[in-house]
């Protein structure tokens, strides 16, 4: 029988899986504790060779083999698309300003702060990584993240801010920062016409928020459908409002998508229960973070 075994070093663990040739998974042996766990006992043996070089590493294991990288801190990555567009459009006020008034622009520029529009993209991106860190914080053990990346390869058009993946399956998380602003959903219609939900931000009509949540989830769907046995992973969406004023008691949520603070994504993701196993939500990682490379700015 043809076993192959691979390396996974992340989130803090130190594991070989052993996958048959057929890709059905056989099992895995922690590097930190020594135990195996194996699916079939009657593959032990052979469960046992393939880990084997793993045990007492060789320079050929080395080179057959080598571990994965460290996983970065997910929150270096968090606002990374935000801030590069502010750093961006400072870069350019400085050099309109010096190039107009070489002699006073650096005055100018100390006096006069950027435009608000600039402003907060800084903001935003100061408030992105807030939320990563608390999710990451509160989130649970068993939730794996991926932070700032692209709705695919080759792709400019948008970003995702959070993947989360967790027993209940992937969770695409949307952060926007609205500083003292009042979030709610608005129903209308119903009996005699049609239901249609609104969201509002500062009482104004804020439901592009959701359209631009629909891309996202799409472009998960595509890489998990494409790229593995997960195509028909549960995908949930949320929107995590940061400083925003959210219904203390009510749950609030529009066309499926939950509308949440940091601190409630975080129990979200927490309390999420389903069949995914371990070695599943880290299949999912793998994929997703294959799939859905960093976007700009990293």
């Amino acid at each position: 029988m043809m076993l192959s075994a691979r390396r996974w070093t992340r989130y803090g663990h130190d594991r070989v899986y052993v996958t048959h040739e057929d890709g059905t998974k056989i099992g895995y042996l922690d590097l930190k504790t020594g135990e195996s766990h194996i699916n079939d006992p009657d593959l032990t043996d052979a469960f046992n060779a393939a880990v084997e070089p793993f045990r007492q590493p060789s320079p050929s294991h080395l080179d057959q083999a080598p571990p994965d990288s460290p996983t970065p801190d997910p929150t270096a990555s968090a606002g990374l698309s935000l801030q590069h567009e502010y750093d961006r459009r400072m870069q350019k006020r400085e050099d309109r300003v010096t190039e107009r008034f070489p002699r006073v622009g650096r005055l100018l520029l100390a006096v006069f702060d950027e435009a608000p529009s600039t402003r907060a993209f800084k903001k935003g991106a100061e408030g992105e990584r807030r939320a990563v860190k608390r999710i990451l914080a509160d989130g649970g053990y068993r939730t794996l993240i991926l932070v700032n990346r692209r709705l695919g390869h080759n792709r400019r058009d948008g970003d995702i801010d959070v993947i989360a993946i967790t027993p209940a399956g992937v969770h695409v998380i949307d952060v926007k920062y609205y500083e003292e602003a009042r979030i709610s959903v608005e129903r209308t219609g119903g009996l005699f016409s049609p239901r249609v939900e609104h969201l509002r931000v500062r009482g104004r009509d804020s439901t592009h928020l959701v359209d631009k949540l629909d891309k996202q989830v799409e472009a998960v769907r595509t890489s998990v459908t494409g790229a593995g046995p997960f195509g028909d992973v549960p995908i949930q969406p949320a929107l995590c409002f940061v400083d925003a004023f959210l219904p203390m008691f009510e749950a609030l949520s529009i066309r499926g998508v939950s509308v949440l603070g940091p601190k409630r994504t975080a129990k979200w993701l927490r309390e999420a229960t389903g069949p995914y196993g371990e070695s599943e939500r880290e299949d999912i990682f793998e994929i997703l973070d294959r799939q859905l490379p960093p976007a700009p700015g990293e």
